[in-house]
């Protein structure tokens, strides 16, 4: 058998070997588990380091920039995707429904009834996101 056969037989080998572990039933919960941790590490955290600032990068304080007015983005006309607009006016609703965004974190990373938890964290996390496109879009 020639030595390239063998390699090419090595290395298909090694490629099946990865395409099942990593998209192999099994190891592929892992995978959404590692997924899921994630998306709720960094809505907890963009929500922590930004708790005392709130009011000012996405809440009442945040009206220079025009949002509360007029929003640049489409979601706060969409209803399911204006509870917070809805609610930012009122400092005390808005500091709630922040907290609740973040037990919502908390329980999407302990893993608790995700199914039904994570349709709720994401319509509610794109409501507090889209309140200030500068704060909200971390990479722009």
């Amino acid at each position: 058998m020639p030595i390239s056969s063998r390699v090419l037989g090595s290395i298909s080998r090694g490629w099946n070997w990865l395409e099942e572990m990593l998209t192999g039933r099994y190891h592929a919960t892992y995978g959404l588990a590692v997924t899921r941790i994630l998306i709720g590490v960094t809505g907890l955290g963009l929500l922590l380091t930004n708790f005392n600032a709130r009011h000012y990068a996405f809440g009442v304080g945040s009206a220079w920039n025009g949002e509360i007015a007029e929003p640049k983005s489409d979601f706060p006309n969409i209803w399911l995707f204006s509870l917070f607009h809805r609610a930012v006016t009122n400092p005390p609703l808005f500091t709630a429904m922040i907290i609740g965004l973040a037990i919502l974190a908390v329980v999407i990373i302990l893993g608790w009834r995700t199914r039904i938890v994570l349709p709720f964290y994401l319509v509610l996390w794109v409501s507090f996101i889209e309140l200030n496109d500068g704060a909200g879009d971390q990479g722009d």
